[in-house]
């Protein structure tokens, strides 16, 4: 079973998830231009343990080189 964070999911789907209990089965949903079947299996609780930490490190990390290359790259543009 793959575990995945609810923040990391396309909006439309993240928004079912959030009203289901485990087990908890939604119906058929368009996504993606087909039609799609939610279930919860299980809710595992955030726990901000080494693995995670280093996980939100990364995704800040990844987004402030995103921001400066963005920055570069309009910096460039006025050259």
């Amino acid at each position: 079973m793959n575990t995945t964070s609810i923040g990391r999911l396309p909006k439309s789907i993240a928004q079912v998830l959030r009203f289901l209990k485990p087990g908890g089965l939604y119906q058929p949903i368009v996504f993606n231009n087909c039609f799609t079947i939610v279930r919860l299996e299980q809710i595992i609780p955030a726990k901000l343990n080494s693995p995670t930490a280093q996980s939100l490190l990364n995704e800040l990390f990844e987004t402030w080189v995103q921001n400066q290359l963005k920055i570069l790259e309009t910096q460039q543009n006025f050259i």
